[in-house]
């Protein structure tokens, strides 16, 4: 009994001194100690022994018991938190946390780990060995830096696998990440591939990202998931196709996101997505993009059975074969109120929207506007070679291109060039169905604006500065007046022409009602109409705290205003 206590007490003893003792020595230790204990000062010492074991047992925490990370248990309520470097890296480790939710609580540099160093959160080798992040990480618009990483694997990103409706990626920036994955496929700052996921928040300024197929600025393939308010600025170099700024491969969503990165490729490189076979809708891409083989553009490298929708690209664009300002190739797709301005050069099918539409690819309600090079007779203003598709009212200009048809290979009435000054003119567009702000015979979406005639081509709506309610361009004290106009007023449900509203419940909105009697309208709605009749409604200026308001002008659309005070000014 008493070497048993003996050993007890003095193996916590070694335990919390970090201690290993051989077997041999541990014996002797014990029987010396048992001998102490046999003595009469032996009373003394088990008494302390005893309370010393009963505080350690209940009074303290053994390291590899304490709380992982840097707090939190994991769940919504109360997620881990991660403050540091070695937070990060050991998410990697612990595979049962990756259903678990995260919380940045600190930005923080991952420059300590080089090679494959740093433990990648989610993994691909087959389809019988792979374990992906299902959790939530929240960078809680914090920042990661100097994530480096290199290999010849796929499933590159600090994230490599993220998949299901519950994984989550938001409010987190990458600052000069380099990731060089060699022949690995599915490559990306972010995340390498993203399924049936979110990524929301996010962005990536500075850094390269390298690899050979499936390579983006922030995700490297993105399927069946949406990617919002994203960004991504920095190198992308694909050694063979699908090369993107933002995503390399697309068979999701993505809405509202930007790329000013510089892109090159082999095949399917653009400036926002190499491939799409996705939605994409609200986005646009500023960077160069080179191609060295086909189907290269300054937004979309190859759109297929897909859909591009209020974008616009404007950078340069130099490939060989299908090489466009917007998208290279476009086959059953749509590209709808789209427009391009950057020069495009290339050898053949060589267009300043589109290198090449084939399989009835349709292109509705889009112009271009910048200078193209390339071999006739596959190179045009608008489109460089027509195989097969329609088109709706296109425009593209003619004094920029001179030389050059619509189509290169053939005309179209819908394909028309107009000298830079109509292209400037917004009764161009308006005449054949362009829908603008601040008209209603072409639709109430307001895709369009264009403030001064002459001086720019038309912008899509949604370009233009929160704040900005009327023209010219740019946030000042015409706007603020309107703001003080509607101060404090609510959204009247009858305040509903032209277009949504005009700030005021009259005869125009009394024509909706009337035209709705007995249908969607009753004795009960005219009474309501009656009481708002000539009354003030809140209509454009309610811009808070979304875009599409909270139905009241307030202190919060005020701040929203200031935010943006004096910006977009020509």
């Amino acid at each position: 009994m008493k070497i048993v206590f003996a050993k007890n007490a003095l193996l916590w003893y070694i335990y919390f001194d970090n201690l290993i003792a051989a077997d041999k020595r541990l014996n002797r230790l014990c029987r010396a100690f048992d001998e102490l204990l046999s003595s009469k000062a032996g009373e003394k010492v088990k008494k302390k022994l005893l309370l010393v074991s009963f505080i350690i047992l209940f009074g303290f925490t053994p390291k590899n018991c304490r709380a992982k990370y840097s707090g939190g248990d994991g769940s919504e309520a109360t997620p881990y938190r991660i403050s540091d470097a070695n937070d990060m890296n050991a998410i990697g480790l612990h595979e049962e946390d990756w259903g678990s939710h995260f919380v940045m609580v600190n930005d923080v540099n991952l420059a300590q780990f080089t090679g494959t160093q740093f433990n990648i959160i989610g993994y691909w080798v087959s389809s019988y060995d792979n374990n992906s992040f299902t959790g939530d990480f929240d960078g809680n618009g914090h920042t990661i830096s100097n994530f480096t990483y290199q290999t010849n694997g796929g499933y590159i990103g600090l994230l490599g696998y993220v998949t299901g409706a519950s994984a989550k990626i938001k409010n987190l920036g990458l600052i000069d990440p380099n990731v060089n994955a060699g022949t690995g496929d599915k490559v990306g700052s972010l995340v390498g591939s993203l399924f049936e996921g979110t990524v929301s928040n996010c962005y990536v300024e500075g850094g390269q990202i390298t690899g050979h197929c499936e390579v983006g600025g922030l995700v490297g393939d993105n399927s069946k998931s949406t990617i919002s308010n994203c960004y991504a600025a920095g190198t992308v170099c694909g050694t063979s196709s699908a090369s993107g700024g933002l995503v390399g491969n697309n068979y999701g969503t993505i809405l509202d996101c930007y790329s000013t990165a510089s892109v090159s490729g082999k095949q399917w490189a653009g400036g926002l997505v190499g491939m799409n076979k996705g939605t994409i809708s609200n986005c646009y891409a500023a960077g160069t993009v080179c191609g060295t083989f086909r189907a290269n553009g300054g937004l979309v490298g190859i759109n297929e059975h897909a859909t591009v929708w209020n974008c616009y690209a404007s950078g340069p664009v130099d490939g060989n074969n299908e090489t466009g300002g917007l998208v290279g190739y476009n086959s059953y797709s749509t590209i709808s109120n789209c427009y391009a301005t950057g020069d495009v050069s290339g050898n053949n099918y060589v267009g300043g929207l589109v290198g090449l539409v084939s399989y009835n690819g349709t292109v509705e309600h889009s112009y271009a506007a910048g200078a193209v090079t390339g071999n006739e007779p596959n190179t045009g203003g608008l489109v460089g070679h027509h195989s097969s598709g329609s088109y709706t009212k296109c425009f593209w200009d003619s004094n920029v291109n001179p030389d050059v048809n619509g189509i290169g290979n053939t005309t179209d009435p819908n394909v028309i060039g107009k000298s830079t000054a109509e292209m400037q003119t917004k009764g161009t567009f308006t005449d054949v169905g362009w829908d603008f702000v601040s008209e209603t015979v072409n639709g109430c979406e307001d895709i369009w604006r264009l403030c001064n005639d002459g001086i720019e081509y038309p912008k899509l709506a949604w370009e233009y500065t929160l704040g900005d309610f009327v023209c010219p361009d740019g946030v000042d004290m015409r706007d603020y007046t309107v703001l003080a106009n509607q101060w404090q007023l609510e959204t009247l449900s009858y305040d509903v022409a032209p277009a949504g509203g005009d700030g005021i419940v009259n005869l125009l909105d009394w024509a909706v009602f009337a035209n709705g009697w007995q249908d969607t309208t009753d004795a009960n709605d005219l009474r309501t109409f009656c009481e708002q009749w000539l009354s003030s409604s809140a209509y454009s200026a309610d811009i808070a705290p979304t875009v599409d308001g909270d139905g009241w002008v307030n202190e919060l659309d005020l701040a929203i205003m200031a935010n943006h005070w004096l910006t977009g000014l020509q």
